[in-house]
């Protein structure tokens, strides 16, 4: 059967319910919050959370670009291929997203959803490093009144519904 961990995952702006957040999805106890733009988080794979980070590629200047850099570095040199992660938004995510946009596609982000974000609009990405664009599970509000959340189930650290149902049929049996 394998063993299987809940999480909820909620995006939000400060124009409704302030910063997005990582909960337990059974007890609905905030594990991670967010602060502005975006947090990448990534699982082992017994399903915990491995680590997570807060970038905030909003910023002006030198400390925005710095950001993005390290976003950038995270996804391209700081995980592994095949490496499960989340990514959601708090707050603002449009201001700098589109240099961080090929980096989302290498997780199975879709360039026309990153492209289309608005101004504190909330969004989700369930992916893997290694994904084809598109193939991520996007959740996505381009109002920003509306939260968006999902609750994502992991069996032996493979997310539910994610690349098809070959890869939960093989983490169910494991």
């Amino acid at each position: 059967q394998g063993k299987r961990t809940t999480y909820k995952i909620v995006s939000c702006s400060n124009d409704n319910q302030g910063n997005g957040y990582i909960a337990n999805g059974v007890t609905n106890e905030v594990i991670i919050r967010g602060a502005r733009s975006f947090t990448l988080v990534l699982f082992n794979a017994d399903n915990s959370i491995k680590n997570y980070r807060t970038y905030d590629i909003y910023g002006n200047g030198k400390n925005g670009s710095a950001t993005i850099a390290q976003f950038n570095e995270a996804v391209n040199n700081g995980m592994s291929f095949g490496e499960y992660c989340v990514v959601f938004t708090s707050d603002e995510p449009r201001n700098g997203s589109d240099q961080i946009v090929d980096s989302l596609v290498k997780l199975g982000a879709s360039k026309y959803t990153i492209e289309s974000l608005q101004s504190r609009s909330s969004y989700i990405l369930i992916g893997r490093k290694g994904l084809s664009e598109g193939q991520g599970i996007e959740i996505v509000s381009t109002v920003s009144t509306i939260p968006v959340e999902y609750v994502l189930d992991m069996i032996n650290g493979v997310p539910m519904g994610l690349a098809g149902t070959a890869t939960v049929a093989t983490a169910m049996r494991a």
